[in-house]
C-alpha cells in the first residue's frame, strides 16, 4: 500500500480551533427559539456514557498523490470495537475542530475521523497548489481522502496502538458538512456531469454503509443533475433548516433533493425551522450564555438526537432507533417545526 502515517501531537493548534471555529452571536438573527427537546421522548439526547479522547492530529501520505491528508481521530477511551464514522468538513474548514457534533456521536460509541482536505484555509501548503485543485480536481481529492483513510486503519492503528480493536473496520459511515456533504454524497455514488453532454460519472467507494449530509446541494451544482442520484441506494440522511437556503437564491429545500430525487428505501430528511447553515455540527458552541445562541443550541439538539438514531439504525442495527426514525416524536415534541421526512 502506498502509504505512510506519521502522529503529529499538535494539541494547541486543535485547542486553538475549539475557538476560531465558532459562529459569534454578531452573525445570527433574531429567531423564535424551537421548543426544547426532551429526553422523555427524545432517542438519546444526552451525551452517552464513554469518556472521549482525542489525537489531534496524524498525518497519511498518499505517495500516488504525493499528498499528507492530516486525521484528528475523536473517540472512546475504552472498549470496542466501535462503528467508524468519517467527517467531511465545509469549503475551507479544517478537520481539526473539535466539533461538538462528533464528540456526542464518540460518546455513544463511535470513532470519527475527520480529514482536514486541501482546500481549508489552516493548510500549509503552497498557493500555486491550492490553485490547481479547484472545481471537479478538488471534489475528486476530497473523495481520495476519505478512500485513502479507509484503506489506512490497520496502518492508523499500528501507530496508534491504544486505539487496537476500537474501530470495527466493516461497519462505516460517511458524514459532511456544506462541501463534506457533497463529498460524502460522492462517496455515495452520486454521479455527475463534470461537463455538458458528458456522459455521468462516480466517484463513490462501497465500504461506507449510510451516509449523513448536512446542509448538502442539489441540480445546478457542482455537476448535479437529473438523474444524478438514481444509483444512490445506501442508507441516507439529508439535513437542511429554514435558514439555510442554497446558492443563487435557492430555496432550502434543494438541500434535501439528495432525499427527493434518490430512489425511496431508508432514506430520510430532517427538516429544522431556524436552523442555518452552521447549525448542524455544533459549530456555535455549547454552554454560551447570548440569547441567540441558545436558540442555535436549541437546534442542535434536534442534531444530536435524529443523527445518532440514524446511526444506531444503519450501523449498530438497533430496532429501537429505527423505530424513532418514523414515530413522529421529533414532530410532536417540536410543535411540528422539526419534520423527519421517510421514504
Amino acid at each position: 500500500m502506498n502509504v505512510r502515517v506519521r502522529v503529529a501531537v499538535e494539541l494547541s493548534l486543535f485547542l486553538l480551533l475549539v475557538f476560531v471555529g465558532q459562529v459569534e452571536p454578531s452573525q445570527l438573527g433574531v429567531v423564535n427559539p424551537l421548543p426544547p427537546a426532551s429526553s422523555d421522548w427524545a432517542y438519546k439526547l444526552e451525551p452517552g456514557p464513554l469518556d472521549v479522547g482525542t489525537v489531534p492530529r496524524i498525518r497519511l501520505h498518499d505517495e500516488e498523490r504525493d499528498r499528507e491528508v492530516p486525521v484528528t481521530l475523536v473517540h472512546p477511551r475504552e472498549g470496542g470495537p466501535y462503528p467508524i464514522i468519517i467527517f467531511s468538513h465545509g469549503s475551507g474548514a479544517t478537520g481539526q475542530y473539535d466539533y461538538p457534533i462528533a464528540r456526542f456521536w464518540a460518546s455513544h460509541g463511535y470513532v470519527v475521523l475527520q480529514p482536514t482536505h486541501a482546500d481549508t484555509e489552516t493548510l500549509d501548503i503552497p498557493d500555486e497548489d491550492r490553485s490547481g485543485l479547484k472545481g471537479a480536481d478538488l471534489w475528486i481529492s476530497r473523495t481520495r481522502d476519505v478512500s485513502l483513510i479507509l484503506d489506512s486503519l490497520d496502518e492508523i492503528e499500528a501507530v496508534l496502538p491504544d486505539l487496537a480493536g476500537r474501530m470495527d473496520h466493516g461497519v462505516i459511515g460517511m458524514s459532511g458538512h456544506s462541501l463534506g456533504a457533497f463529498t460524502a454524497q460522492m462517496v455515495g455514488g452520486v454521479r455527475l456531469q463534470l461537463a455538458e453532454g458528458d456522459p455521468l460519472e462516480s466517484f463513490g467507494d462501497p465500504r461506507p454503509a449510510a451516509f449523513l449530509l448536512m446542509s448538502g446541494q442539489g441540480r445546478g451544482d457542482s455537476g448535479l443533475v437529473d438523474g444524478s442520484w438514481d444509483e444512490f441506494r445506501r442508507p441516507m440522511m439529508a439535513m437542511t433548516g429554514s435558514r439555510d437556503p442554497g446558492p443563487r437564491g435557492a430555496a432550502p429545500e434543494w438541500r434535501g433533493e439528495s432525499f427527493t430525487l434518490g430512489p425511496a428505501g431508508d432514506k430520510y430528511l430532517v427538516s429544522i425551522d431556524g436552523a442555518t447553515h452552521y447549525s448542524y455540527p455544533g459549530l456555535y458552541g455549547e454552554g454560551r450564555t447570548d440569547p441567540r445562541i441558545r436558540a442555535e443550541l436549541l437546534v442542535f439538539d434536534y442534531v444530536k438526537t435524529s443523527t445518532i438514531a440514524f446511526w444506531d439504525a444503519y450501523l449498530k442495527e438497533d430496532a429501537s432507533a429505527k423505530a424513532f426514525l418514523t414515530s413522529g416524536l421529533i414532530e410532536k415534541g417540536s410543535n411540528t417545526r422539526v419534520q423527519l421526512s421517510s421514504r
